[in-house]
C-alpha cells in the first residue's frame, strides 16, 4: 500500500518572549497595549480580532495562516511541527 506524506507549508511566526511587542505588531499589523502580567508573573498580551481574542503567554508562538488568520502554538508543539526555513 503506498504511503503519503503531509506537504510542508511555510508560515510567517513570532516567537513571544515578553519583550518584543514590535515583532508581534509587525506580523500582526495592529498596534498593541503594553503587556500585563499573567499569574505566573510573565509579559501576556492578548490580540483582539473581529471574530475571536487570542492570550499569547511567554515562549508561545502567533502563527499567521492567511491575511487575518492566527493561531497560537506552544514552543514545544512548534518545535515538533516546524523547522526554520534558510534564506538564500
Amino acid at each position: 500500500m503506498p504511503k503519503y506524506k503531509e506537504k510542508s507549508k511555510e508560515i510567517e511566526a513570532v516567537r513571544w518572549v515578553g519583550n518584543n511587542i514590535e515583532d508581534i505588531e509587525a506580523l500582526t499589523g495592529i498596534s498593541l497595549p503594553h503587556p500585563t502580567k499573567d499569574k505566573s508573573g510573565y509579559h501576556a498580551i492578548s490580540l483582539i480580532f473581529p471574530t475571536e481574542t487570542i492570550r499569547i503567554h511567554p515562549g508561545d508562538y502567533l502563527i499567521r495562516r492567511g491575511k487575518e488568520d492566527f493561531v497560537v502554538c506552544t514552543s514545544k508543539a512548534f518545535d515538533l511541527l516546524y523547522e526554520e526555513v534558510e534564506q538564500c
